[in-house]
This record gives structure tokens, C-alpha cells and sequence, in this order.
């Protein structure tokens, strides 16, 4: 993919966000952020499965960082709760 077009992602993702957000509270942004982690980490999962399954010489994409990250903004979300 050109770098155009992922410059041209990014600047949709965020005006998804930004549109999203809009209506929403603290919480509410958090509640949603997480849902998104989580579903983006497991379509990465869902991606190094079928990339492992294909090709014997693939590299398997690393969903920690973003599983972690999610469950630290769970974390932060639930301790200012707290």
C-alpha cells in the first residue's frame, strides 16, 4: 500500500473518532476505545493465523502491544472510577 493511502487511513480513522466522540463522555470514549483494541487485536490474531496457515515463512504480527494497551486503559478507566 502506498504511503498516500495510508496517510489517507489515518486521517479517516480519526475523523471516524473524532465523530464518534463527539456525543460521548469520559467513560463512554473509554468503553468504546476498548471495544476497538480488542476487536482490532483479534483481527490481528484472525491475520497471523491465516498468514501462518499460507506460508511457512510469514511473519506472525504481534497483538500484545495491543492487547496490553487495551487492558491498560481498562485498568486506568477502572481505577478513576475507584
Amino acid at each position: 500500500m502506498s504511503k498516500q493511502k495510508n496517510s489517507e487511513i489515518v486521517i479517516i480513522a480519526n475523523t471516524i473518532a473524532v465523530a464518534i466522540a463527539q456525543d460521548l463522555n469520559a467513560d463512554e470514549e473509554n468503553i468504546l476505545g476498548n471495544l476497538f483494541a480488542l476487536v482490532g487485536a483479534s483481527l490481528l490474531s484472525l491475520a497471523a493465523l491465516d498468514n501462518s496457515d499460507s506460508s511457512t515463512n510469514s511473519t506472525i504480527t504481534d497483538t500484545s502491544t495491543c492487547t496490553n494497551a487495551a487492558k491498560d486503559s481498562a485498568q486506568t478507566t477502572v481505577s478513576q472510577k475507584a
